[in-house]
This record gives C-alpha cells, structure tokens and sequence, in this order.
C-alpha cells in the first residue's frame, strides 16, 4: 500500500501517522494490516508511532457472560450432565480405585468416588452421582482444605471404609506442575477501588468490573480496548490474564480476595455451584496471571507459574511481563 493511500485511510478513522511508522508500514503490509485491525476493532489513538505499532495488543480471548433469554428443565439438566461429566473426564485422571456409588458394598476398603456435593456441614458431606447418593465423614486433617467445597461441585474423594466411610483426600482439577512460563516484552500497573474516576487520561488506561468504586484499573504500555468485562481473560503477547472481581466467594469463605481466587483456580472453575443465569464458567485456560481487587492489603501469590494479584488504590501493583517480577508502588 503506498504512503498517500495509508495517510488517507488512518486519517478517515481519525488519526495521524508519523514518518517512521509510516515507513514501517510501507515496508510491511501486515504491519499496517494490524493497526488498521486494532484501531477499527476500537482502540484509540492519536498519532501512530513507530513505538505505538511495536506494541503487543492487548485482546479479550475469554468472557464469561449471562445466559440471556428463558432457560427450560431440560436446559438444566443437559447443562449440569454436561459440567459432570467434564469434570468427571478430568478428575479420572488423577484417581484409582475409582466405583459409583452404587458399587460400594460392606468389603470395600479403599476406593475412589467422583461425585457431586449436595451438603457440607464442615464434619461430613453429602454426596451424589449417577448412581445415589451417600453420606461420607471427613478426616480432621482436612478442615482446611473442606471448608472450600460448595454445594453442587463436582470433587474427586479418595475414600476408606472402616466404621463408615471417611474421606482421607479432597481432588480438584487443578493446575499442571512444569508450565512454562509465558513472558512478554511489556508491563502494566493493576489498581482498584480508584476514587473520581480514571487516575490517568491516556489511551492505555483501562477499566473492568462495575462503573462504581469497585472499579479496577489496569494501565499498560500497550493499546487495547477501553473497557472489559467482569470477569474476563485478555492476551497480551504469550501472558494470560483473567480478571475477577471474587467478592462472592470471598464473603462465602471468609478469606482474602487472592485466597478465593487461589481455591477457583484449583478448582478450574470461577463459579462451582449451579447458576442459571450463568454461561459455562470453567476454565479451560490456565490464566499466567490472575488479577483482583481488595478491600484490604494488597498481596501477591504465586502457584504453579500462576502469579494472583489483589490490589487496591492507592498502594497497588506494578508487574513485568516479561520477568513475572512483581512490585508493590504508592500511586498518591
């Protein structure tokens, strides 16, 4: 495409082209291809640099929207069918042992269940699949890790029967142990609950979540769109990045916002009950890092190569994409 030709399309869409940028597209027709794609698709600028085109986009590559429009008996049934037998794909995977409940007989010892919870009252859950449903004591020792289940997830339990039957292991999907490490040549301050509006007045500032004090920010060096929903999963370069707001499972489990998504991620889902007026919230990408607001202290975690951030205004983060380095920074 010659010069004059790509001056008058960027300018039709309201922008200006310096001399290097110009000549790098010149030079490059997929070059100018991805501009003319990011700005149309509607990220804003006002002069294209060359530095502007060197960029890694910022795009969305998972929602998590509401299921619009009547939804039937058979809808539920197909969809809660569905999310079993998925996990249940996934979960036999780790296991041994494993029977349905209607084959535990008096002689069985050792032995594995997939189920689906109905009730947990913090010494003992109920329990039920294809087959029945049972009653299942805990161990002690998992105190810390039960009190996180929720009616109707779908858990693996690695299983003994003495007296009864007791639950000796609790088995999400989890995450794999040996990710590589995503990277990319870019870096991004995450801030929320920002008072008056946007901190910044630039192209590379965004938003997610509710236009209310429980916003969040997330200011980058590269462009992207203005607003993204909550929750969402954008790419930048290689990283992964899910935003989450967390507040429901944060007052259901009385932890901090990191630790709740901490628990959704080994869980692989972002909502594990049954929610009508949800679309499929699992997650089949593993995000390389997991972004959320707090009211409380921001704080960092890091879990097999997923690095979950909380952070606040105006002390927030500050994350390099490409060392997965982390910093704690004042914005005041």
């Amino acid at each position: 495409m010659e010069k004059q030709e790509l001056i008058r399309k960027f300018l039709s869409l309201g922008c200006m082209v310096d001399q290097d940028a110009l000549q790098a597209m010149v030079d490059n027709p997929s070059v100018a291809d991805r501009a003319l794609q990011m700005i149309t698709s509607g990220q804003k600028v006002q002069t294209i640099t060359l530095q502007w085109l060197n960029h890694q986009p910022v795009t969305i590559i998972q929602t998590f929207n509401k299921i619009n429009g009547s939804i039937t008996p058979d809808d539920v049934i197909r969809s809660v069918q569905k999310r079993y037998d998925s996990m249940r794909e996934t979960l036999s995977k780790q296991m041994q042992n494993m029977l349905s409940i209607n084959k535990i007989s008096p002689k069985t010892r050792n032995f594995s269940l997939i189920s689906m919870i109905k009730e947990n009252n913090g010494n003992s859950i109920l329990v039920e699949d294809d087959t029945g449903e049972a009653r299942l004591s805990l161990k002690k020792e998992l105190s810390d890790k039960s009190k996180f289940l929720v009616e109707d997830e779908v858990v693996g339990l690695e299983c003994e029967q003495a007296e009864g039957i007791v639950v000796g292991n609790i088995v999400w999907p989890d995450i794999p142990l040996g990710r590589i490490v995503a990277k990319a040549d870019s870096s991004c301050i995450f801030a929320a609950n920002v008072p008056d509006g946007k901190p910044f007045d630039s192209e590379y500032v965004f938003s997610f979540g509710n236009p209310t004090n429980s916003k969040a920010f997330f200011i980058t060096n590269t462009p992207a769109v203005n607003t993204f929903p909550d929750p969402c999963m954008v790419r930048i370069g290689d990283v992964k990045i899910l935003f989450l707001s967390c507040t429901e499972y944060t007052k259901t489990w009385d932890v901090a916002p990191e630790v709740a998504c901490l628990n959704l991620l080994k869980k692989r889902s972002l909502d594990p009950r049954i929610n009508l007026a949800s679309a499929d919230m699992s997650l089949s990408d593993i995000p390389d890092l997991i972004v959320c607001p707090t009211s409380g202290e921001p704080a960092v975690l890091n879990y097999k190569g997923t690095t979950i951030i909380s952070t606040s205004y105006p002390v927030c983060w500050s994350a390099n994409l490409k060392t997965r380095e982390t910093f704690k920074i004042s914005m005041a």
